[in-house]
């Protein structure tokens, strides 16, 4: 076997490897980086809420087979997040707004999943303390 063909051999191999392995941190990274966003534009719309504005809340939709989220603010959408087509949201509760102290009416469970990864946002009922639970908990 000569130099060139051992060299042909070993990137054939790589790139093999490198075409296999990343759809799977790929997924997860998609995972990980939307139940983040929606973690940060829950405890925004609480710090809106805690400040006065009482017409701001986060909604979550399914229209059509696509499910997103939107930030409502004074009855315009500021901020819509459309899900992966493979990312599936499950919920108690499709529309989260706070009191002025924080708490929120009825507490939340928010199950994102994508094929066998889930990842799961708590918001406490008297604190609204919004949990994402991941690492150590899982």
């Amino acid at each position: 076997m000569t130099l060139i063909e051992l060299v042909i051999c070993i990137n054939i191999i790589i790139l093999i490897t490198f075409l296999s392995y990343p759809k799977n941190i790929i997924e997860k990274y998609q995972l990980c980086s939307f139940s983040k966003q929606l973690c940060s534009d829950l405890r925004y719309v609480k710090s809106k809420n805690m400040l006065g504005a009482s017409d701001v809340y986060l909604q979550i939709k399914n229209e059509n087979n696509n499910t997103y989220y939107t930030v409502n603010e004074n009855k315009k959408d500021i901020k819509t997040v459309n899900l992966s087509k493979n990312i599936t949201l499950k919920t108690n509760q499709n529309k989260f707004k706070f009191n002025q102290n924080g708490s929120i009416g009825k507490g939340a469970t928010i199950h994102i999943i994508l094929n066998d990864l889930t990842k799961e946002i708590t918001v406490t009922p008297t604190g609204g303390r919004v949990l994402l639970k991941e690492g150590k908990y899982e």
